[in-house]
């Protein structure tokens, strides 16, 4: 089999001896835990680009000994299932029977026929579930349930410039009564700011973009990924922009748009949870999404209360994802207007809000250690 030999990789064991190829010379503790039945190997993705991903399995499955089974894992993304597909072809040419496939997605995107020839079983990875806690990224959490803190209507906070972030983040800008009720972030993340400028001068007026970046004058918590600031969870309602946005390879502008459509673009076909959404849950918070179509119906279906009674979140339904935006800026406006701060507060003790914000939190601990029993169980039963 002929691959790429300038792809990295570490191999390695887990502490229960089972055979490891991975990216990084870590990798997640999680398999340390994992039985060894002498049936199968593992392979770790976390760190390897989408480009690379091909080459890097045909490296691995060279560097494995040969077993009948396989893990494959890639604990914190969801990439499009083009990919996967094209692993799976990979791993069914080397002769794997069972592929135990963990990554980040509640979704599993279109597998094509040929993997109905093959045994697959996905298991959404408990990482972001379980990371939620990890005071060490995310700060020290308010008291489950508590909301006496509350002084800001709702948080908005970006880190990296995607289209629809910063199409909602001026909305609210140019609101300025509404603007003032919150704490709002929009920054270039870390990537090389002249690119983003240059393309978003076609879609934006010049006097919109010198606007940017907006930041929070702390510019290690404006470059994390996961950085958390205290004062996110004096908010009372949290806009989550979260990490895929739903991708229809389609859509018009790959045909009368002269910008590429994937430059600022997560062009996953699959659905993702991750720590943004985990933070409202952590910090007794009402949340709105600008996420994938069908997200919050996902939420609902893991057992989270989205607070139906108090926002109206139709627009998990609309496809186009600035229209998703619009609609969810008419909220934001809406639940402003209804309420000050202070009113919110007594409405949350008349109406015993804090025990939802708790069973919220629970949730969050209940799921990371449902999915991680039932991937043990998965592997003693056919592994």
């Amino acid at each position: 089999m002929a691959y790429n030999t300038n792809i990295n990789f570490t191999k390695s064991n887990t502490l229960t001896g089972i055979d490891i190829v991975s990216f990084e010379e870590k990798f997640p503790v999680f398999y340390n835990l994992i039985s060894d039945t002498g049936s199968f190997n593992i392979i770790e993705c976390q760190g390897v680009s989408e480009y690379d991903i091909c080459s890097f399995t045909e490296n691995a499955i060279e560097n494995l000994p040969k077993k009948e089974n396989i893990i494959i894992g890639y604990h914190t993304e969801a990439l499009n299932s083009v990919y996967w597909n094209l692993i799976f072809f990979i791993l069914q040419k080397a002769g794997y029977k069972k592929i135990l496939w963990i990554d980040a997605g509640v979704t599993k995107g279109e597998l094509f026929k040929h993997i109905e020839f093959l045994n697959v079983k996905h298991i959404c990875s408990s990482f972001f579930f379980k990371t939620s806690f990890r005071t060490d990224q995310l700060g020290d959490m308010p008291v489950p349930g508590e909301f006496e803190n509350k002084s800001k209507l709702f948080v908005c906070i970006s880190r990296k410039a995607r289209q629809e972030r910063f199409y909602l983040t001026s909305k609210i800008l140019k609101e300025e009564e509404l603007s003032s009720k919150g704490i709002i972030s929009c920054a270039w993340g870390d990537q090389t700011k002249h690119i983003f400028e240059d393309n978003y001068l076609k879609l934006f007026l010049k006097e919109d973009l010198d606007k940017y970046p907006v930041t929070l004058e702390h510019s290690e918590l404006d470059r994390s990924i996961h950085g958390f600031d205290n004062n996110f969870s004096t908010a009372i309602f949290h806009i989550v922009q979260e990490g895929t946005i739903g991708y229809d390879h389609r859509r018009h502008e790959k045909v009368y748009s002269d910008i590429p459509i994937d430059w600022c673009v997560d062009i996953s076909d699959r659905i993702m949870f991750t720590e943004k959404t985990a933070k409202p849950f952590c910090c007794n918070q009402i949340p709105l999404f600008v996420a994938s179509p069908g997200y919050v119906e996902i939420l609902r279906r893991l057992g989270f209360d989205v607070f139906d009674d108090i926002v109206d979140h139709s627009y998990d339904k609309e496809d186009n994802v600035f229209k998703r935006c619009d609609l969810v800026f008419a909220q934001l406006k809406k639940l402003s207007e209804m309420h000050t701060v202070e009113e919110w507060i007594n409405y949350f003790k008349d109406k015993n809000i804090s025990n939802r914000f708790i069973k919220n939190r629970e949730r969050l601990e209940q799921i990371y250690k449902e999915q991680e029993q039932k991937t043990y169980s998965w592997i003693k039963d056919n592994f």
